[in-house]
């Protein structure tokens, strides 16, 4: 997880979005099936102000071209800590954004001790 700025990517849905300890887990689907994709999540480092502390990021995705229309539904596992660390510890929003108007979000709660 980067900050980074994203080519535009190519077409994908986020359909769900969950915390798994301190693995973000996306579960997506997009059009392909002849080549591997890649995945790329994009934060600036900050949280927005409200309730509970939201991270906003962009998904970003590369098919590399694959022509194949197969619909493909996979989970991808990106590694969460850094954005677990930053919020303290404590409880936050996280929302994944896939263009500027559509987005999946979730809430981080830390495991009881």
């Amino acid at each position: 997880m980067t900050d980074c700025t994203l080519p535009a990517p190519d077409p994908i849905e986020l359909n769900a979005l969950r915390f798994e300890g301190s693995t973000l887990q996306l579960d997506v689907s997009y059009s392909g099936g002849c080549t591997d994709h890649e995945y790329q999540l994009c934060w600036n480092g900050s949280f927005g102000d409200g309730f509970a502390p939201e991270a906003t990021m962009k998904l970003g995705h590369d098919a590399f071209d694959d022509m194949c229309e197969a619909v493909i539904s996979e989970t991808v596992h990106i590694d969460a800590s850094t954005l677990i660390d930053a919020a303290g510890g404590v409880a936050f929003n996280a929302r994944v954004m896939v263009s500027s108007d559509v987005y999946v979000a979730t809430t981080y709660t830390p495991e009881a001790p």
